[in-house]
């Protein structure tokens, strides 16, 4: 018997979501999530995880399981009859279990010290990021999943962080697409799972909620706080400025460089966005002008994706000016940038009798985009293989 099942969490703690997937994985739906304040700690939390007195706690008949993973492998023990999560193999469960610490020691530790810090360190903890992601890259290759054809362990560890991968790309200033393109397909492939989709986020909560720190309803915690007469340091203020923080570095890496220097003395996330949208409800003849040149920019020699997001990004700010572009022009502005490398693309977009969105657009150039590379790998590889083909010979007729 299952018994009672308690799990303590936070409304966006990326840890919980992997216990709430490991549940989903194996049909479990009988139990009770319980939100904690995290600057006002219920006693449950202080006496069911008296050491870090942190969440993800699962607490199953009056027993506290503490820390993500080493719950997620308690469900996996104990709800044994389905969806195995680490693999029966000895050396293959070790092997999980390696790339999950990776990820824990990692990917969160320089997510956080990205926002959270400035100049060197986070310059640091930038390039330790990028690297670590190119690991778990390689690591991935071309399986569908860390564990192969099917969801485990490692993929539970790292998807939650698919949602804060924008967030990482905004205050690192990478592209995930070009640095590490099978992961964001992986992402992709793990976010279509319904256990996945129906465990993690709501982006459009949680955009609901970063609005709320950006127009002031949630307003910044006093310093410090009096608790039975003894003055003391108030943890909801450091949470408070923690997110602002985040959130105004995204603002901050999303604006072009004209818009930048406007914005960048802004103390908070609502000082800032209150700048831009001074400036961009600037609807004047010459501001239309400028973002319509700007948009007849080709591509020269950025990244495809860095491209597209340029585009998109001038066309959302002439839809501010209410100068919003149609499908066919955007389309048409696009194909025209992107080189004539993709001709043949071009033609078959335009011989469509309907018209294509942005959305799937990016997909079919990004798609072709790779199929190009590949090509001009092989062709290279071609070259080379001819080239030693033919000093092999040259050698050969010098010595018979």
């Amino acid at each position: 018997m299952a018994g009672e099942l308690i799990l303590l969490s936070s409304e966006y703690s990326l840890f919980a979501e992997r216990v709430k997937i490991a549940f989903a994985e194996k049909g479990i739906t009988n139990y009770q999530i319980r939100n904690e304040d995290l600057s006002n700690k219920s006693p449950l939390l202080l006496q069911m995880n008296p050491v870090h007195k942190l969440v993800p706690v699962l607490i199953h008949n009056g027993k506290p399981i503490c820390e993500s993973m080493i719950i997620v492998q308690y469900i996996d023990d104990f709800w044994n009859h389905k969806s195995p999560l680490l693999p029966s193999d000895p050396y293959q469960r070790a092997h999980a279990r390696f790339w999950a610490d990776y990820i824990d020691k990692k990917i969160y530790p320089n997510g956080r010290m990205l926002w959270s810090s400035k100049g060197e360190i986070m310059e640091a903890s930038r390039k330790d990021l990028i690297q670590s992601l190119k690991t778990l890259n390689s690591e991935l290759g071309e399986k569908a999943y860390f564990n192969g054809e099917s969801f485990g362990y490692i993929d539970l560890a790292l998807i939650p962080f698919y949602n804060v991968f924008h967030t990482f790309e905004s205050l690192g200033n990478f592209s995930m697409e070009v640095e590490c393109p099978q992961l964001v397909e992986w992402a992709k492939r793990c976010s279509q799972k319904e256990t996945v989709s129906k465990s993690i986020w709501d982006k459009r909560k949680f955009y609901e909620m970063s609005l709320r720190y950006i127009d002031g309803t949630i307003p910044c915690p006093p310093v410090a706080i009096r608790k039975e007469g003894v003055t003391a340091s108030n943890p909801a203020h450091a949470i408070w400025l923690c997110q602002d923080s985040l959130l105004l570095h995204a603002i901050l890496a999303s604006v072009f460089d004209l818009s930048i220097s406007l914005i960048l003395a802004s103390r908070t996330s609502g000082e800032a966005w209150e700048k831009l949208a001074k400036l961009y409800a600037n609807k004047s003849r010459s501001r239309i002008m400028h973002l319509k040149e700007r948009l007849s920019t080709s591509r020269g020699s950025k990244p495809l994706p860095e491209y597209l997001q340029f585009v998109k990004s001038t066309v959302d700010e002439l839809a501010l000016t209410d100068k919003r572009l149609t499908d066919d022009d955007l389309t048409i502005h696009v194909l025209n940038g992107v080189g004539s490398e993709f001709r043949e693309l071009t033609i078959a977009v335009q011989a469509r009798e309907t018209s294509i969105a942005f959305e799937e657009l990016h997909e079919k150039l990004m798609d072709f985009d790779t199929f190009l590379k590949k090509e001009q790998s092989s062709e290279i590889s071609t070259i080379i293989v001819n080239f030693i083909r033919r000093n092999s010979q040259f050698r050969n007729s010098f010595s018979s």
